[in-house]
């Protein structure tokens, strides 16, 4: 029996709790994908996650399966990369950390590298991942210049059409939509002509969803998966496509205060970037990603710290089983950073076998009416003390009686 267990805990901004559940079939579209502010606090919040096999021999967790549960039950929008195989095997097992660290986790299974974007995740090759919002920033700077060069009477860009193109739309496609077919709904929407559209060769993708994108945002979501980028023909009007340089970077000037000098440097160093020694205003071309590592020094936020175990009790569990060991989901649990205290010649004692399979279906259970809904069919009484179940055989007082 395969099984996916999620256990999601309170948010560092305290949120709610989240649960436990299985893969379920994926849906037209995500319901209510989080997006800016939301989206981050999101990626923050600490979960204990295992996606294995309860018994030997059975088929591994996919990529996309994996996707559809972080989609369904986390509400976060995933872009995979086309040359990322939706059938990679994933086996990921995580207590206690960040719902980033676990993305960081899946990626690298998946032989591919996580971008965290303000309105969605990408998970994607090395390269691509590093440029894309860099090549964003690039390109909404350069939107943003068109329609400011007063020098030039009327600017290349109208005012009026610059807010139309940064308007935010969801950007939705269903599965075997070609790039073609999107990008081309995506100009029909702005009112944008591509001139070379068939630069970008024919190809069948599958379904996706990101939420309240620009139309620059919406664009090099779709080229950045054929390592490019456009340029504008008539500004605002007309595009090319064009192959994306091999690096990029963006220019930033910091105002750096003396108790922090020596630190910046030594960050800046560590990203490969060269910073001039004892001045307070520095101007650095970098990637975004490396201007917020920056920015986080000087914030103070560049570390956070470890995260602290959920107590089990607020904790809660929404899990499907299927005639499933008991023993496999301990386990799984167990990864999950819950312990378990018996003695198995007690249990052998009274004749209770933990291979002893169980179906049960529990939505936002608290965690007395999970354990108790698990081992009872066994003979089990439980009790729960901080992150230990202590397990022990139930005495005939201890079972209810028979509903009659």
């Amino acid at each position: 029996m395969l099984s996916a267990l999620l256990i999601t805990a309170a948010s560092v901004s305290g949120g709610a709790c989240g649960d436990v559940r299985v893969p379920v079939e994926r849906p037209r579209r995500v319901r209510n994908p989080l997006f800016g502010e939301r989206l981050q606090q999101k990626l923050e919040t600490i979960a204990s996650v295992s996606w294995e096999n309860l018994t030997e021999g059975g088929r591994s967790f996919s990529l996309r399966a994996v996707r559809r549960t972080i989609e369904d039950v986390w509400r976060i929008p995933l872009l995979v990369d086309r040359r990322i195989d939706p059938n990679s095997e994933i086996s990921v097992a995580a207590t206690d950390v960040s719902i980033r660290e676990v993305l960081r986790k899946v990626a690298d299974q998946a032989g591919g590298v996580v971008c965290f974007d303000p309105h969605f995740v990408y998970v994607g090759p090395e390269s691509a991942v590093h440029r894309l919002r860099t090549l964003i920033a690039l390109r909404a700077q350069e939107l943003y210049e068109l329609q400011r060069r007063r020098e030039e009477n009327p600017p290349p860009l109208d005012p009026r059409r610059y807010f139309e193109l940064v308007r935010r739309e969801d950007l939705v496609y269903s599965d075997l939509d070609s790039p073609r077919q999107i990008l081309q709904r995506i100009g029909e929407r702005y009112d944008v002509a591509f001139v070379n559209l068939q630069a970008v060769p024919h190809d069948l993708w599958a379904g996706c969803e990101l939420p309240q994108l620009t139309f620059v945002e919406a664009v090099s979501v779709v080229l950045i998966q054929y390592d490019a980028t456009f340029r504008w023909e008539v500004p605002g009007r007309s595009l090319r496509i064009v192959s994306a340089p091999e690096h990029v970077a963006v220019a930033r000037t910091y105002r750096v205060p003396p108790a922090k000098r020596a630190a910046f440097s030594a960050a800046a160093r560590a990203l490969g970037l060269d910073v001039p020694a004892g001045r307070s205003r520095v101007v650095l071309a970098a990637t975004i990603e490396q201007h917020e590592r920056l920015k986080g020094v000087l914030s103070g936020t560049a570390d956070r710290p470890d995260a602290v175990p959920v107590p089990l009790q607020r904790r809660r569990f929404t899990l499907e089983l299927r005639n499933a060991p008991v023993l496999g989901v301990m386990k799984q649990l167990e990864q999950a950073g819950i312990r378990f205290d018996y003695s198995p010649q007690e249990l052998a004692t009274a004749g209770i076998d933990l291979q002893q399979r169980v179906s049960l279906k529990l939505t936002d259970a608290p965690p007395e009416t999970f354990f108790r809904a698990l081992f009872q069919p066994l003979g089990l009484k439980t009790s729960i003390d901080g992150q230990i179940v202590r397990l022990r055989p139930a005495r005939s007082s201890d079972v209810p009686a028979p509903m009659r």
